[in-house]
């Protein structure tokens, strides 16, 4: 079994919004319906039960709650990349504590916010709306590692990096998953330096 990884642009992404705050569970589903790169939005107001749907159905990005009953949105991550390991998760949260917005970011989230509190529905959605466009016209033209089989007897060789003096690697948007796929592929073996340059 030879692997092998390409990239693949994404567009029209489809969304999934998890919070078990049914108002504002409304208000991101419409914010995201007027974002410009959106071509579905399904909503479910636990993490189980977007488990459930990402089990049945391909979604491009979550959009996750910290806060919620049965798991927070941390530990719902964990389970949520075992689904899938491509999908970009943004996390928001009520609370002013950036410790949880870090510590999302190091496990892999693309990106967070927090839950704004403007007065109105009108203005929490524009805001909303300004910040899923920022993300999302990323993450539509930005381009994903995908692990294919193929019947070639050898793609990539990990073990050619052994006359290399210096291994270079550069990720960007998804990188801490491509880089698991890397180090997972790399020979044990390698004595060589590897300089990783995350933007």
């Amino acid at each position: 079994r030879t692997l092998y990884y390409r990239e693949v642009t994404m567009k029209n992404l489809k969304v999934l919004i998890v919070d078990d705050d049914s108002l504002f569970r409304n208000i991101l589903f419409v914010a995201s319906n007027k974002t410009s790169y959106v071509s579905k939005v399904v909503t479910c107001p636990d993490a189980i039960q977007a488990f459930n749907l990402l089990t049945k159905e391909h979604f491009d990005v979550v959009i996750l709650d910290h806060h919620m009953p049965i798991m927070t949105g941390l530990q719902a991550m964990e389970f949520l990349y075992t689904i899938n390991n491509n999908i970009q998760i943004i996390l928001f949260s009520g609370s002013d504590d950036d410790t949880v917005f870090d510590t999302a970011l190091a496990s892999g989230a693309f990106g967070y916010f927090k839950k704004p509190d403007l007065g109105s529905a009108e203005k929490n959605i524009n805001y909303i709306i300004d910040k899923l466009n920022g993300y999302f016209e990323i993450i539509s033209s930005s381009k994903t590692i995908e692990e294919i089989e193929v019947k070639e007897e050898k793609v990539i060789d990990f073990n050619d990096l052994k006359s290399s003096e210096l291994i270079l690697i550069t990720s960007s948007t998804g990188g801490p998953k491509a880089l698991e796929k890397i180090f997972l592929k790399l020979p044990k073996t390698i004595n060589k330096p590897i300089v990783i340059v995350q933007h």
